[in-house]
């Protein structure tokens, strides 16, 4: 949502037809919906094929969340700038869920690619689904292996 207004600026520079999401209601068939909304991102995933994660691709980055598109069972892309998520990304690059993109015109490509791979998506995407039902229970895994490290009791 910071970037909605750059975003647009991007979309009319390059002739793309658009919409905000705050004017989808009023708005006539377009095939980019800008969101510029709070709350709506996970609804949004549920629809697509193929996610791209922002905050990625340029310094300063850090990268998005993975598993909210993967929780959908999406193709993932994101740029080389993903040390806030490099724990999820790394794992799951490593079982080709996640594509790391280093420039514009290779994110083009792959988007392609996947398009026209319809198998291949589905296949992301089931290992998507394995792949999160695997992080399931973490936060009660550390907190056994924290108790155990410094001797507590578990509790009941």
């Amino acid at each position: 949502m910071e970037r909605a207004k750059e975003v647009a600026a991007l979309l009319k520079k390059e002739n793309f037809s658009f919409v905000l999401r705050s004017s989808l209601e009023n708005a006539e068939s377009t095939s980019v919906i800008l969101l510029d909304t709070m709350g709506e991102l996970a609804r949004v995933y549920s629809l697509g094929q193929i996610a791209f994660v922002g905050r990625s691709l340029v310094q300063p980055g850090g990268g998005h969340s993975l598993i909210e598109p993967l929780s959908h069972g999406l193709a993932v892309l994101h740029g080389p700038y993903v040390e806030n998520i490099s724990h999820v990304s790394e794992t799951a690059h490593n079982q080709g869920l996640v594509f790391q993109m280093t420039n514009p015109e290779e994110l083009e490509q792959k988007v392609h690619t996947l398009l026209k791979n319809p198998s291949h998506r589905l296949e992301i995407s089931e290992k998507a689904k394995i792949f999160i039902a695997q992080q399931q229970g973490a936060a009660n895994k550390m907190a056994d292996i924290i108790t155990q490290c410094l001797n507590f009791p578990k509790p009941n």
